[in-house]
């Protein structure tokens, strides 16, 4: 079971995704590559008793970025475990060192295969360059796990945030989360990246629209 548009169902939500220590990874990982990301998708995924496995993939490959630039991480998953994760209620499997693997070639043996195994209120973090997926639920114990997915500025997020949440619910979020909704306009230049403008609205900066509550 699968539940996107967190903010709108759960406020709070913004507690998680605009977390100093959550975004200092991103600003680790991502940043370099675009110097401004966005939220790619907001989720709850619970696995229940007596589904199997889900199939062990990379995240990256759903942009065609991937194969142009597949030295380059486009994005990044924070996995939340809302209740515990166990080998048996199906705790994420990963495949540490994966992402250094060529994709076109290369599969997991068994023995290279872990679970993220965890108590809740720990978190995970995968790289979309790691193989990863849910694991097989032997026991009928509901996992859960609340997932925040960031994605390099210039890319097209899975989730569609603007049909999820209104102009009128973001006048009432921070400036930093309207920005990871994209809410605002991506334009990043600097001696390594040159890119934007993107997400312009009456060709400017959608933040205008907030700008003007001031």
């Amino acid at each position: 079971m699968r539940l996107n548009g967190l903010i709108t169902k759960a406020p709070n939500y913004i507690d998680l995704i605009s977390d100093d220590r959550l975004l200092a990874v991103m600003d680790h990982f991502l940043a370099p590559n675009c110097g401004q990301y966005r939220l790619n998708s907001s989720e709850i995924i619970e696995i229940h008793g007596g589904e199997t496995a889900q199939e062990i993939h990379w995240d990256d490959v759903i942009w065609p970025a991937h194969f142009w630039a597949p030295d380059k991480l486009l994005q990044f998953n924070v996995m939340v475990a809302a209740t515990d994760f166990t080998e048996s209620n199906g705790a994420t499997q990963v495949v540490p060192g994966s992402h250094t693997w060529d994709h076109e070639s290369r599969t997991a043996k068994p023995e290279e295969i872990t679970q993220a195994t965890m108590k809740a209120g720990s978190a995970v973090f995968i790289p979309g360059k790691t193989l990863h997926g849910g694991g097989t639920n032997t026991d009928g114990t509901q996992r859960r796990a609340i997932v925040a997915s960031y994605v390099l500025g210039w890319l097209r997020t899975q989730e569609n945030h603007f049909l999820h949440n209104t102009i009128e619910q973001a006048r009432a979020w921070p400036e930093r989360v309207r920005q990871l909704l994209g809410y605002d306009l991506y334009a990043h230049y600097d001696e390594n990246i040159q890119g934007g403008p993107l997400g312009y609205y009456e060709y400017g900066s959608p933040s205008a629209l907030f700008e003007a509550d001031a």
